[in-house]
C-alpha cells in the first residue's frame, strides 16, 4: 500500500515451506513518515504468524531533517545516536554500548570512515598519482564572457582557491579581467595547495 505521496506504508509477504505449497509463516510491514524536504521513515513495524517478538523501529530528525537517533525494540534490537555536520552529512554514529563511527569528508564527498562498530574503510572516489593521472600534456579552457580566475579553477579542479595556478601558467595578473574567447592553458597539477 502506498499513500498519498507515493511512499510505501504497508506490505505482506508470505514464506513458504521447502515444498513450495505450504505456508511457513506470514509477515507485515507498516511505516510512517515525517515531511522535510523530502518524506523520511519515521516508525517501521513488523509483525510476522511465527516465533518471536514483532519488532518496531522509531526514527527521530532535527528540524532540517537530519537522523538524531534509531531505536529498535523487538526482535533485533539497537539503539544508535547519530551526528551532522552543517551539510546535513553523517559524522558519527554512536551505539548503546559506547561503541562509535565517524566519518570524514572532503569536497562534500565522503572520503573515509573509522571506528569500532564496523571495518575501517577509505573512499575509492579519488584517482590514485600515477604514470598516467595526472595527464602528461596541460589542457586548455577558453574563457566565457564574465569567467575569473576562481570561477575557472572551481569548474575544473572543484576548488576556487586554486587560481592562481592557472595564473601562474599562462602568466596572468589577477587584478586584470580575462578576456572572452582567448584560449587558457590548465596545468596537470595534483596539489591542495591554496594562495590565501
Amino acid at each position: 500500500m502506498r499513500n498519498a505521496a507515493g511512499n510505501q506504508v504497508a506490505y505482506r509477504y508470505v514464506v513458504y515451506q521447502d515444498n513450495g505449497t505450504s505456508v511457513k509463516y506470514r509477515g507485515n510491514y507498516t511505516k510512517t513518515y515525517e515531511a522535510f524536504d523530502g518524506y523520511k521513515e519515521s516508525v517501521i513495524g513488523a509483525t510476522w504468524t511465527k516465533a518471536g517478538t514483532p519488532g518496531k523501529t522509531i526514527m527521530t530528525y532535527t528540524s532540517r531533517g537530519e537522523l538524531v537517533s534509531a531505536v529498535a525494540t523487538g526482535g533485533t534490537t539497537f539503539d544508535r545516536k547519530f551526528a551532522s555536520n552543517a551539510e546535513g552529512q553523517l559524522i558519527a554514529r554512536r551505539e548503546k554500548s559506547g561503541k562509535t563511527q565517524s566519518f570524514l569528508y572532503y569536497d562534500g564527498a565522503n572520503l573515509a570512515n573509522f571506528g569500532n562498530v564496523s571495518t575501517p574503510e577509505i573512499s575509492d572516489t579519488y584517482t590514485p598519482i600515477s604514470k598516467d593521472y595526472p595527464a602528461q600534456t596541460p589542457g586548455n579552457y577558453v574563457v566565457n564572457q564574465g569567467d575569473t580566475l576562481e570561477g575557472i579553477a572551481s569548474t575544473v579542479w572543484g576548488d576556487a582557491k586554486m587560481w592562481y595556478l592557472i595564473a601562474d601558467a599562462n602568466g596572468l595578473d589577477p587584478a586584470v579581467a580575462l578576456t572572452a574567447g582567448s584560449s587558457l592553458k590548465i596545468p596537470n597539477v595534483v596539489t591542495s595547495n591554496h594562495n590565501d
